[in-house]
């Protein structure tokens, strides 16, 4: 007798090789060994996607941002720092705004040279020649202040034409300078990030907080960027450095200022403001910071040896995996819902240590 041997497994299975066959059997029959499958396969998808797609990298930064508003720990404020920002007030009080007048930038140096500071950095660009006595004194002086002065270095590579790099370089020439290498994401253009140091034509060109830094004898760490560890300060009415407005620093006590690192910078509304993770607090004006500021938390970050922990793509996805694991255990645990609700509220305290590491 003759009989009919009909396969009644799915075509695409029997076209699958065996090796896969076995795979997809064991799977199917062992229902631990299918949560793992299904737990990898979440995590690689949710990790590829968080890594991929702007929306999702734009949460998850929101994220990190607001981890890092609410959750940084006070610190008293700066003994080493202190800012002085040319604001609107102060530009009032000469005949233009742009460029801004030189004789303000040289007050500035006699002013704090007669107050012992330590250190001074001008974050302001010198590209373009103003009134020619103006100019020659600021030139003079700044080549004759007996305090270390760094300045902010003008590069063709930021944008500037020929003629304003030729000028900032003859200007500034022989001086420490340093580059504004703060890093704007891409995604939200918030600053949570900056290089430390540039290789330029074969040199190797310092950041402006890493020349001042160097310029007063701090070590610099070997890595070519940092995480900026923003410093809180130790109240919500106290900013973390001390702040005086360009217009008021010859009326102040030199015990304001003796031995302390100046840096000069311009805050003249919202267009010399950066975003930060600061900026999740609120509209985004009031806690975006002028470029200066933000050089201040990176040169404290750098005198104090500060870091700020970042979490690697590995142990990101390895959180990832850890979470869909407990998704996928807790869900073939038989009790019910609420129960199951209960327990992953639970077990949610495991991924603690990777939040803190961001």
């Amino acid at each position: 007798m003759q009989y009919l041997i009909i396969d009644r497994r799915p075509a695409e299975l029997t076209s699958l090789p065996k090796p896969v066959r076995r795979l997809l059997r064991k799977l199917r029959d062992n229902l631990w060994l299918s949560g793992a499958a299904i737990a990898l396969l979440s995590a690689t998808f949710t990790f590829t996607v968080i890594a991929n797609l702007s929306l999702a990298q734009l949460a998850e930064n929101h994220f990190a941002d607001m981890q890092v508003a609410m959750l940084s720990l006070p610190r008293p404020q700066s003994e080493d720092i202190t800012i002085v920002l040319i604001d609107e007030k102060t530009v009032m009080k000469y005949p233009y705004r742009s460029p801004l007048d030189r004789s303000l930038i040289s007050d500035l140096l006699q002013a704090l040279e007669a107050k012992s500071v330590a250190a001074i950095g001008i974050n302001v660009l010198f590209d373009r020649p103003t009134e020619a006595d103006k100019d020659l004194r600021l030139y003079q002086q700044l080549r004759s202040t007996s305090v270390p002065v760094v300045l902010s270095k003008v590069s063709s590579s930021s944008g500037f034409s020929a003629e304003q790099v030729w000028f900032a370089n003859e200007f500034v020439g022989n001086l420490r300078t340093g580059l504004s290498l703060i890093y704007r994401d891409p995604v939200d253009h918030t600053v949570r990030a900056s290089l430390l140091r540039q290789v330029q034509r074969r040199t190797v060109q310092l950041g402006f907080a890493a020349t001042l830094a160097d310029a007063v004898g701090v070590e610099l760490p070997p890595q070519k960027s940092i995480a900026i560890d923003y410093r809180m300060g130790p109240d919500p009415f106290t900013p973390p450095f001390p702040i005086y407005a360009a217009h008021e620093v010859a009326a102040l006590p030199a015990a304001a200022l003796e031995n302390r690192i100046v840096l000069i910078g311009s805050d003249l509304g919202s267009a010399s403001r950066l975003r930060t993770p600061l900026s999740v607090l609120d509209d985004g004006f009031n806690n975006d910071l002028p470029g200066v500021v933000i050089e201040a938390h990176i040169l404290s970050q750098l005198i104090e040896n500060r870091s700020r922990a970042t979490t690697s793509a590995r142990d990101t996805f390895l959180v990832t995996l850890l979470m869909a694991a407990i998704g996928c255990i807790v869900s073939l645990i038989p009790v019910t819902l609420v129960i199951k609700l209960v327990i992953s509220l639970a077990l949610l305290p495991i991924t603690c240590p990777s939040l803190k590491a961001r």
